[in-house]
């Protein structure tokens, strides 16, 4: 949240406005608060007071029986260093008690004025309170903090530079209908468009060398509080093949990485992307081209295929043509019993792979094939379906789903939390993130089946894509079935497959027309509409029929 708060008050023991729960029970305060201790004004801003926020306190304490005014400002960075507490428009110099806010200040009751409950009640005068909803300039807040209004101001002989700007802002906001006001206006609008047009702006962190480059030592085994000799940066001198290299920065380094002296680099990037098409790399340890690592199966064509990624300019969309157009890629993948006999593993690539879809591939399918997926490339993460409280023990904070677009995003988009990550993905043996991982591992689950049939998405998706089958242009139920086969396999069903799907429609039909209410449940999943072009138990017939065709798609896919 971008904004500011701010109010005048008269000290004279505790004095605080707080948005948060209250309460006897509340063992928790969360919100909003400011209060003073020991005149002292101390704000507490997020989820969890006690671990979960930012807490700061002015070193400076305020004058009893004196109004002062109290302002409060956050940038949205949800750090301390984004924040700022003001007294009678000066900022002051702040002790940062805790600075880890992770969540969100949201709360159930709006406000509250009082104190606590385990505090006593107001022992102080409020005159008045504003909140703001954007962070207020060092200039702003110096006029709210001037109490005179602009018609007492106007009989004064003698104003502070303070008085003087809020004078003249009322002024030329209110008063002057000239050139001057006009132009007043236009800045002020000026700004506002800028304010709206970098909240547009997307942030990336930057990396970049200190000015002061510390000491670094080996530590005598492995003990942070006992160094020992000095060190420098550099290649160790086993991976330099003998040569020195001057290491002066983070760019030496890379340059070092992809420099001609270093061959390691593109045979461990054509490795890994040989392996994304066949499965298994021509080294198959992915992690660890080194002398424990596995021995490759072709050292020679993985030799050729670095140098030649590497002389071509680390051109990846070459290099992918150049293994996908290749006789080894395009072979059948259908496995005879010589195959058994001799290549059982297909270690020596007789034949072409037969791989699985990994989790992101399996949802990004359904959408397509649906028609639903966003073909937008970059933006903002996106947060689709997941069940409902699936973040409220753990993460102490709500998951908001998302709407419109943003819930048919590609699942490389979708915002992941690393101690709650989407469990569809976690289902179909996606890496937790926890730790960085080069090969996922292969489960065969019930609940892999059991997240194809129900989940929201996949229910969705069958739905448009039954309601394509409707939609095609020929009044043969099997024309429909066969068009949406084929949408999904690439090729025609034969005639058992056929005729499974016939029977599967039949079945739906005879269940739906004794069942309008369960009819219309399933076609009502998803956030997209559901076509009135057709009857309910027609569509959800066809629904039952699509979601077999995906999930028969997906076990081809995945064996």
């Amino acid at each position: 949240v971008r904004g500011g708060g701010g109010g005048r008050a008269r000290a004279g023991g505790h004095v605080g406005a707080r948005s948060g729960a209250g309460g006897a029970d509340d063992q928790r305060p969360q919100g909003f608060s400011w209060k003073l201790v020991d005149n002292c004004v101390e704000v507490n801003f997020g989820p969890r007071w006690l671990d979960d926020s930012v807490r700061m306190k002015t070193k400076s304490t305020l004058q009893g029986d004196k109004w002062h005014h109290i302002a409060f400002t956050s940038d949205g960075t949800q750090m301390a260093r984004g924040m700022a507490i003001y007294i009678d428009g000066v900022k002051q110099e702040v002790e940062v008690m805790l600075d880890i806010f992770t969540g969100t200040y949201k709360t159930k009751p709006t406000l509250v004025f009082g104190g606590e409950a385990s505090e006593n009640l107001l022992q102080a005068q409020i005159d008045n309170t504003a909140f703001y909803v954007r962070d207020l300039s060092h200039t702003e807040i110096e006029i709210l903090s001037v109490r005179e209004t602009p018609q007492q101001l106007a009989m004064l002989t003698k104003l502070t530079p303070w008085q003087q700007a809020k004078l003249l802002h009322y002024y030329l906001d209110q008063v002057d209908v000239g050139g001057g006001g006009q132009l007043y206006h236009d800045l002020q609008l000026a700004r506002h468009r800028q304010r709206l047009h970098l909240a547009t702006v997307p942030t990336s962190m930057v990396m970049q060398e200190n000015k002061q480059r510390r000491k670094t030592y080996l530590l005598n085994r492995g003990q942070y509080d006992a160094p020992g000799e000095e060190v420098s940066m550099g290649i160790p001198v086993a991976l330099a093949a003998g040569q020195k290299h001057a290491m002066q920065s983070r760019l030496d380094l890379a340059k070092g990485i992809v420099g001609d002296d270093n061959p390691l680099t593109a045979r461990v990037i054509v490795n890994r992307f040989w392996a994304q098409f066949f499965g298994r790399g021509i080294v198959a340890s992915l992690e660890n081209l080194g002398v424990q690592g596995d021995a490759p199966t072709h050292p020679e064509l993985l030799d050729w295929l670095a140098a030649d990624f590497r002389e071509n300019d680390w051109n990846v969309k070459r290099l992918l043509r150049l293994i996908m157009t290749s006789a080894t890629y395009q072979q059948d993948s259908v496995v005879t019993r010589k195959h058994l006999d001799v290549d059982v593993d297909n270690v020596w690539l007789s034949r072409a792979p037969r791989l699985r879809l990994q989790a992101e591939m399996i949802r990004d399918q359904a959408l397509q094939a649906s028609g639903l997926l966003v073909q937008r490339i970059g933006g903002t993460s996106a947060r689709p379906y997941q069940p409902a409280g699936l973040w409220k023990e753990i993460a102490s904070q709500a998951y908001v789903q998302g709407s419109g677009v943003e819930l048919y995003r590609r699942s490389m988009y979708t915002f992941w939390k690393r101690t709650v990550p989407p469990p569809t993905m976690v289902t179909f043996d996606a890496a937790s993130r926890e730790y960085c991982v080069l090969q996922r591992s292969r489960t065969n689950t019930p609940l892999q089946a059991l997240t194809l049939l129900n989940e929201v998405a996949f229910v969705e998706a069958a739905r448009n894509l039954a309601q394509q089958m409707l939609q095609y242009k020929t009044d043969n139920d099997v024309d429909r079935l066969r068009w949406g086969w084929r949408q999904l396999t690439a090729r025609y069903p034969n005639k058992y497959e056929l005729a499974v799907l016939k029977k599967m429609l039949a079945a739906s039909r005879t269940q739906y027309k004794t069942d309008i209410e369960s009819a219309k449940e399933l076609i009502a999943f998803g956030e997209s509409m559901a076509s009135t072009e057709f009857s309910s138990e027609e569509l959800a017939a066809f629904t039952i029929v699509a979601n077999l065709i995906l999930n028969l798609d997906e076990v081809i896919n995945r064996e």
